[in-house]
């Protein structure tokens, strides 16, 4: 497996489809508790926006996308309300002693893996390349996580993110959490 940055714009396509594949209102309630799932679906416009910004990461093996992680900056904001959002909602987590609004940070806005590719590392190869990548750059990753997605959360969790704000979304009440690298 190689992680790279997404250069091919036939990728856009599959990431298209994972997300359609994992999105909560396509998979039913015992796939979703047990295999996480996705809330936003993005256009390849919104993918190629986001791209521009920060390159999206592929985790490929051969051929075939095993996993994306897509990744966002302030500049990211108003590709998409999800990513606006986690914008707004950082801004009242930090700046707090533990946490000051000084330090350089990335959003992660999703990171997904193929179902058939699940439990073999790819989650934690993303998160490897993500850290090496923007370590020089930034001092946290901040990311939110959907409070019934226990998948997700325990994966995060296990990469050392801890939570900074619990939110009560409109939809789905998540935690923002954070990674000092």
């Amino acid at each position: 497996m190689q992680i790279n940055l997404l250069t091919k714009d036939a990728h856009f396509e599959v990431i298209e489809q994972m997300i359609a594949n994992n999105l909560i209102e396509n998979i039913d309630l015992r796939e979703q508790e047990s295999q996480g799932f996705l809330i936003a679906n993005f256009t390849k416009e919104e993918l190629k926006k986001f791209n521009a910004i920060c390159p999206i990461l592929l985790a490929i093996q051969g051929d075939e996308v095993l996993g994306y992680v897509i990744v966002g900056t302030e500049k990211s904001k108003g590709i998409h309300p999800v990513i606006d959002s986690m914008i707004s909602d950082s801004k009242k987590a930090l700046g707090k002693p533990s946490l000051p609004s000084s330090d350089r940070h990335i959003f992660i806005i999703q990171v997904c893996v193929d179902s058939s590719h699940r439990k073999k590392g790819v989650f934690k190869q993303l998160y490897t390349s993500l850290i090496e990548k923007y370590k020089k750059t930034y001092k946290l990753i901040i990311t939110e996580v959907v409070t019934r997605n226990k998948r997700s959360f325990v994966a995060h969790e296990r990469m050392g993110f801890e939570v900074i704000r619990s939110q009560n979304g409109i939809d789905h009440p998540h935690l923002m959490v954070c990674l000092r690298i």
